[in-house]
């Protein structure tokens, strides 16, 4: 064979390879163009309802079990939270502020802006805008529950944004002790618990778990950041990708349901064993729906 024979033959090959790799470059820009256009196509809903607190009455702000000393002040369009724990008993403490209808019966807080059904199989985006700033955590010295302790642990404080969702053909309103009634889908932006040998210890995920003690829902946490004490945070993130995940962590618990349905927000402050002082300034949640052709419906 000769040597001029080969050369064509390279040639050739190269050729066609570079036609191959401008087909399938043209391939991609022309899928992201679409994915862009049918993006385009929607627009963003900003679902809570004031988020920047400028009224003070769109949010329902107070305390469940949490000891007597704990308190809020709404000040320059901040709400600003002095939680404690130390009441003796088995039960977290919170401080909360949170907007729509509450599960199970427990009562409806002011409405949310927009009353958004996700695909959770194909969500639109999700996207988080909060800004908030801690103090360091104060430990305190009350009694242990065993469910803490049995994990080695003797305080616990948690912050975070609950998301809830409705299930079709489920009764959102169900008394607790019925399991499985709704999807709680959490982020948090501190989670740590101390140890009994008096360290710290900063916790991830979280999925799926239950809590029959207190509601009976599927939930699933994301630990998605530990923010510093004593400066403000301000985060900007899109849940989308985490409520795909947590969904496909609990579908074969709900079936193939075609929407959920969410019903309520709820920014919550938790504590065990524990004191923070937590000031909030926003909580903008904005969805983008996506157009039913990019899901392949």
């Amino acid at each position: 064979m000769s040597n001029m024979f080969i050369e064509v033959q390279a040639s050739r090959i190269n050729v066609n390879l570079r036609k191959i790799l401008l087909a399938a470059l043209a391939f991609i820009v022309f899928a992201a163009s679409i994915h862009f256009y049918l993006e385009s196509l929607s627009e963003m809903i900003v679902i809570s309802n004031d988020p920047d607190f400028l009224s003070g009455e769109s949010w329902n702000v107070g305390f469940y079990s949490a000891d007597a000393t704990s308190y809020y002040v709404y000040h320059n369009d901040v709400y600003a939270f002095h939680v404690v724990d130390f009441t003796g008993d088995d039960k977290l403490g919170w401080g909360f502020a949170h907007q729509g209808l509450l599960p199970h019966g427990w009562g409806l807080a002011p409405p949310l802006n927009f009353m958004v059904e996700v695909n959770p199989r194909c969500p639109g985006r999700l996207i988080l805008e909060i800004k908030l700033k801690r103090s360091k955590v104060t430990w305190l010295n009350g009694s242990i529950p065993h469910w803490l302790s049995r994990y080695g642990f003797r305080g616990h404080c948690q912050i975070g944004l609950m998301l809830c969702f409705e299930i079709p053909g489920r009764n959102y309103n169900a008394s607790t002790i019925v399991a499985d009634s709704n999807f709680q889908f959490e982020v948090t932006f501190l989670r740590c618990r101390l140890k009994f040998d008096g360290g710290v210890a900063f916790l991830g995920d979280d999925y799926p778990f239950w809590t029959p003690e207190y509601d009976n829902d599927t939930h699933v946490l994301f630990s998605i950041t530990q923010i510093s004490s004593g400066k403000w945070n301000e985060i900007k993130i899109d849940l989308t990708l985490y409520l795909w995940r947590a969904w496909k962590a609990v579908s074969n618990r709900f079936g193939d349901v075609g929407y959920v349905r969410l019903r309520w927000i709820n920014f919550y402050i938790e504590v065990l064993n524990a004191q923070i002082d937590v000031e909030v300034d926003y909580i903008k949640l904005i969805y983008k729906p996506r157009p039913k052709i990019a899901c392949g419906l």
